[in-house]
């Protein structure tokens, strides 16, 4: 399970100069799915998502993802 920092996203996305509704664009994305990453309210979008979403930003998989998280599918 891939937990996304929403936190990260947002200053990623905020840095790249990207409004949401620019990222949307650019990604694919729905506007509201990335604004519910990004607030916490879906932390685990589905994989193709967040590599949209990072192919859209230019940056790897790994740098939306939260550091802290552990996996415990075990």
């Amino acid at each position: 399970m891939m937990r996304v920092n929403g936190q990260a996203l947002r200053a990623i996305r905020e840095r790249s100069g990207y409004s949401i509704r620019g990222l949307a664009a650019e990604s694919g994305i729905a506007k509201s799915t990335i604004s519910a990453i990004e607030q916490g309210d879906r932390p685990v979008p589905l994989p193709a998502t967040i590599r949209a979403l990072a192919g859209a930003l230019l940056v790897p998989t790994t740098a939306l993802l939260n550091p802290y998280e552990e996996d415990n599918d075990e």
